[in-house]
């Protein structure tokens, strides 16, 4: 249900909506409304380009997120493995003659490293000193395993950078050309908008079938009047709506909202009433009659709670 024609200010689902229905009424429609051909060529695919473009979007951002979720749990095990190596070397020598000036060379006098930078230059010293120790026959090392099992864990830990690095600049350029459709494609539908109207007029009902907002007629122009006595009554587990049948509508549409900005449409037919099952929570409800000279105003909204 589209609620205006202020493409800038659509949200992915609302352009979604209307570049599907144009997608698909707008070859039919193209000569009655006089739409130029590069733009019929355009529309013809603009719902499976915007389609694509935002699955493509949302893959490379969950790819980007999988892959820092990766990268931070491998610093935290690295941090944490370097935290355990520093405490025992730190037993090891703390009680030493020369146990400060040690720690010192091992880099373990002074603050914690609290990024992925910090991390990699301590490690790399303590490689460095105990590689140097050792091969002076110092005693104060511990087992090169547990050194290199350090070591391995800092190289897995800035390959999975390197690579979320990578997946983030993936993920904007895909939010990039996303934006970027959308910009071209707004712009598009603004000049399919002025096309459409000037053969169709604004407040035909018929701009619906190409995602466009008709425009409520002023009284008097033809259009039903609003719809009377819009009710609610509870048919547990099912919610049923009802309203007087407007003598020059030919069918009505009903649209529903969590949060009774964004609606949607719900029902369109020439009943007037209908009935189904609504999910749990607090929705908006409101009904509106149509017939050849545009639709009606909306009636009061009703507000359900399940």
């Amino acid at each position: 249900y589209v609620q205006n024609n202020s493409y800038s200010n659509f949200s992915y689902n609302q352009m979604g909506a209307s570049l599907m229905m144009l997608q698909q009424h707008l070859p039919g429609m193209a000569p009655t409304i006089g739409v130029p051909p590069s733009l019929v060529t355009w529309g013809e695919t603009c719902y499976t380009n915007w389609s694509d473009k935002r699955v493509l979007s949302g893959e490379e951002s969950g790819e980007r997120n999988v892959a820092f979720e990766g990268y931070r749990m491998q610093y935290d095990a690295t941090h944490d493995r370097y935290v355990l190596v520093r405490g025992v070397i730190d037993s090891l020598v703390r009680d030493e003659d020369k146990g400060d000036e040690i720690l010192k060379q091992y880099g373990f006098i002074g603050t914690s490293p609290i990024n992925r930078d910090e991390l990699t230059n301590k490690i790399k010293l303590v490689k460095k000193t105990s590689d140097g120790l050792r091969t002076a026959g110092s005693p104060y090392v511990i087992d090169d395993g547990i050194i290199t099992r350090l070591v391995d864990d800092m190289n897995t830990m800035n390959t999975l950078w390197i690579t979320a690095q990578a997946e983030a600049n993936d993920a904007s350029k895909a939010y990039d050309d996303l934006h970027a459709l959308y910009a071209e494609n707004g712009q598009k539908m603004r000049h399919i908008y002025q096309y459409a109207i000037l053969s169709l007029g604004k407040y035909n009902p018929d701009l619906l079938l190409l995602g466009f907002a008709p425009e409520t007629p002023p009284k008097g122009h033809g259009q039903p009047g609003t719809v009377q006595n819009f009710s609610l009554v509870p048919a547990l587990p099912e919610v049923q709506f009802t309203w007087d049948i407007s003598p020059t509508a030919t069918s009505y549409q009903l649209v529903y909202s969590p949060d009774g900005e964004d609606y949607e449409e719900l029902y369109a037919g020439q009943d007037a009433n209908y009935t189904y099952l609504q999910q749990a929570g607090t929705f908006y409800y409101k009904v509106r009659a149509r017939n050849a000279h545009g639709f009606s105003e909306f009636s009061p909204v009703l507000e359900y709670t399940v």
